[in-house]
C-alpha cells in the first residue's frame, strides 16, 4: 500500500522543499533592501560623505551587510564618493 503514494508523497516533498528554497530566497532578497534603505537614511542623516564603517555603526548593521549594500548601491548610481573612500546619496 505505501507503494501506490510513494510517487505522489516525493512529489509533494519535493515542491514543498522547492517552495521554502523561494521563501528564502524571497525573504533575503527583502533583508536586502531593507538593508539599502537603512544605509541610505544613514547616509542621509549623517548630512555629509561617510564610509561603510561609520554607516555600520550608524545603524547597527554587521559590516558585511553594509559593504554589500554599498556595492549594490554603486551599481544604481545611487550613492557617489566626492571624496576617497566616502560616499554619500547621489543627488
Amino acid at each position: 500500500m505505501v507503494e501506490k503514494y510513494r510517487d505522489k508523497v516525493d512529489f509533494f516533498v519535493f515542491a514543498l522543499l522547492k517552495t521554502n528554497v523561494y521563501l528564502c530566497a524571497l525573504i533575503l532578497k527583502t533583508k536586502k533592501m531593507e538593508a539599502k534603505e537603512q544605509v541610505l537614511q544613514a547616509m542621509r542623516e549623517a548630512g555629509q560623505p561617510v564610509n561603510a564603517g561609520k554607516v555600520a555603526e550608524m545603524t547597527g548593521l554587521d559590516r558585511k551587510i553594509v559593504d554589500k549594500a554599498f556595492d549594490a548601491l554603486k551599481k544604481e548610481g545611487a550613492i557617489v564618493s566626492p571624496v576617497r573612500c566616502k560616499w554619500e546619496p547621489a543627488k
